[in-house]
């Protein structure tokens, strides 16, 4: 037996040519959207994890007890009757080495700074020798020209 192809035949494989050609484009588009999706969960979901670590955060700070080690931490606050001592290093190459040390280094302040009064217990700035953030700052922008 012979395939006979006839005029019926033939227009309704054109016609199932071009829906299938029709619904490249559709089916191109939601394979795109449901990646675009997919990328927006994941963004969501880091999204949220961030969230609940901010949470967790706030809640943690919702102690004194931690407000306090935070402050003593980070910017080294004192009780009132309470001396914070610190060690400094030496700088590197003794005398000779500060012939050649960069500006930052010449910056420094001396060691009379040091016995300079300090700041009042429980106060920012309370470590000996120690200058007001503020003043770091700008001695750092200063020592840039």
């Amino acid at each position: 037996m012979a395939i006979r192809i006839t005029f019926h035949g033939t227009l309704l494989a054109l016609i199932l040519l071009v829906l299938a050609m029709m619904a490249v484009g559709p089916a191109r588009q939601l394979y795109h959207e449901e990646s675009a999706i997919h990328a927006d969960q994941g963004r969501l979901a880091a999204g949220t994890a961030e969230t609940n670590r901010l949470t967790n955060r706030l809640q943690e700070l919702q102690d004194p007890h931690a407000i306090e080690a935070l402050a003593r931490a980070e910017l080294g606050y004192v009780r009132p009757g309470e001396t914070s001592y610190f060690t400094v290093k030496p700088p590197a190459g003794g005398a000779a080495g500060q012939a050649h040390a960069p500006a930052a280094a010449k910056a420094a302040p001396s060691p009379s700074a040091a016995s300079a009064p300090s700041a009042p217990a429980g106060t920012p700035g309370a470590h000996a020798g120690h200058k007001m953030w503020l003043h770091r700052a700008i001695d750092a922008i200063g020592s840039w020209f």
